[in-house]
């Protein structure tokens, strides 16, 4: 499973908001693959070397506790 659309829109927006000076970007998914491959792809736009400043927040639901 290959994460090429993600990347590829999370690269866009970074770079859009970098060019007209936003620090914040935010980026909603409704499943967790998809949530999962937004942090891969952070952990690669970011590099092995750290050149890329990139903060990330993991948010998700609260779990719902079960009626019966």
């Amino acid at each position: 499973m290959g994460i090429g659309k993600t990347i590829a829109t999370s690269f866009a927006m970074l770079r859009a908001a970098a060019t007209h000076g936003l620090d914040k970007v935010f980026y909603l998914t409704a499943k967790s693959t998809g949530r999962q491959m937004a942090f891969e792809a952070c952990a690669r736009l970011r590099g092995a070397d750290g050149a890329v400043s990139l903060r990330v927040l993991r948010m998700s639901k609260r779990a719902r506790p079960l009626h019966g």
